[in-house]
């Protein structure tokens, strides 16, 4: 958005926001400013300020209802194309989401709303574009999946919470996003591969640079979605579960977890701190974009691991029971998550997710080889090594990258003993 014409169209639309009511839900040339005017991540910061959204929020609230719904839409739209994804487009989708979303976070009198706008299904709506599935596969699993899933609840859509976040999740593994362009399949552009290898995978991908940039900003739009109890007071979080957070760790679809599960540990892990940049304070001089995505990788790695549903203790018990008898069912199963064709074995040999209280801390509780903890470790050292190794190289390490690498590190390790003690 290097034009100033363009900048000032797009600051008269956020302003457009708050001062007008009931925004027409067909004013589509309005609509698509958001998604197609700017230009970086700086441009929607810069010209999407707190001030605006928290004045739309408290008296304008339809329009932001309208938005949100237009960019889950266009979202909607742009993974499900056979033409190559506008990376632009979807970016800037996530980055207003990113934007946006704290702010209703924020607010204790939008909890009602939250939970009603987000989590309640919704009615049938001809017009717009179908949310697809998580697992899709082609248009016509779409189709039948969509009509699958409606038919029980008298033609509801899914809640836009539940959309929201498979949408974000699909994008993480999107080709010709934030995967290679080769990893696409003649059904479709989502492909549950792991970006790195290591953990459930010895073939690499060949993943760019743009493709770790794209995943940091929609890691970033993950980590906002799952950022709700940093709002809440102790008390609270306590007694109400999040349901971002819930429906992340116990409704996403096993292959899912597997996929995004081992990306983020084999990132972290495999992470030189050094590697070219070890230059006399080269943060001074620029950001190392894989240094971001590994830090958002932990911290995304660390909220899912770390959590616990808030369910009524014999419930608590129940699940446990369930989770323990399959657990047992599939001991002798050797291929879980150390290989990568485990993610594409059918999901009737697992229990489902829901029958957990956590899917994540399930599966890497069933890490077994000796060279999936050879890796863990050396993944660990080679980092946690670091400042005593660059004092005589004068190159400066982000002290808030290593806490957060030793805390996200040590819930996988802590998750394993508790699982095996005996081990």
């Amino acid at each position: 958005m290097g034009a100033t014409d363009s900048k000032l169209a797009f600051r008269k639309g956020v302003f457009r926001l708050f001062e007008e009511r009931h925004v027409p839900k067909s004013a589509d040339d309005y609509w698509t400013l958001f998604w197609t005017l700017p230009e970086s991540v700086d441009d929607v910061y810069t010209l999407v300020g707190s001030t605006d959204i928290r004045k739309a929020r408290d008296t304008a609230m339809e329009n932001l209802e309208t938005l949100i719904d237009k960019l889950i839409e266009q979202m909607t739209t742009l993974l499900n194309a056979n033409t190559p994804t506008q990376t632009i487009q979807l970016l800037n989708c996530c980055r207003v989401l990113t934007r946006i979303i704290p702010f209703i976070f924020e607010s204790p009198e939008c909890a009602e709303w939250e939970d009603n706008f987000f989590w309640t299904p919704r009615p049938l709506d001809k017009t717009a574009v179908m949310p697809s599935p998580l697992n899709n596969n082609s248009t016509s699993d779409q189709k039948q999946a969509t009509a699958t899933t409606a038919a029980p609840t008298n033609h509801l859509l899914p809640p836009r919470g539940e959309v929201l976040m498979n949408l974000t999740l699909q994008s993480l593994f999107l080709a010709g996003f934030t995967l290679p362009q080769s990893m696409g399949t003649v059904e479709s552009k989502v492909n549950y591969v792991i970006w790195e290898t290591g953990v459930g995978s010895s073939t690499p991908i060949g993943s760019s640079r743009d493709n770790d940039m794209n995943r940091t900003e929609v890691l970033r739009l993950l980590t906002v979605l799952l950022s709700k109890s940093m709002y809440r007071s102790p008390s609270h979080i306590l007694i109400k579960k999040d349901r971002w957070l819930q429906y992340m760790v116990s409704r996403t679809e096993r292959k899912v977890v597997l996929a995004f599960l081992c990306s983020m540990i084999n990132t972290s892990c495999k992470f030189n701190p050094m590697g070219w940049t070890a230059v006399p304070y080269n943060h001074i001089v620029f950001t190392d974009p894989r240094e971001q995505l590994v830090a958002l990788c932990l911290r995304v790695l660390l909220v899912v691991l770390d959590y616990r549903s808030h369910t009524p203790k014999e419930t608590y018990h129940h699940n446990e029971s369930i989770a323990g008898s399959a657990e047992q069912a599939q001991r002798e199963d050797d291929t879980l998550v150390a290989r990568l064709d485990a993610i594409q074995m059918d999901d009737q040999q697992q229990p489902h997710t829901e029958t957990m209280e956590n899917a994540f801390r399930y599966y890497l509780s069933k890490l077994h080889r000796a060279q999936d903890f050879q890796f863990l470790i050396d993944g660990i050292y080679r980092i946690l090594s670091t400042p005593m190794q660059v004092r005589s190289r004068c190159r400066i390490i982000e002290i808030n990258l290593l806490t957060k690498i030793g805390l996200g590190l040590y819930r996988p390790l802590a998750a394993i003993y508790r699982d095996h003690p005996k081990e």
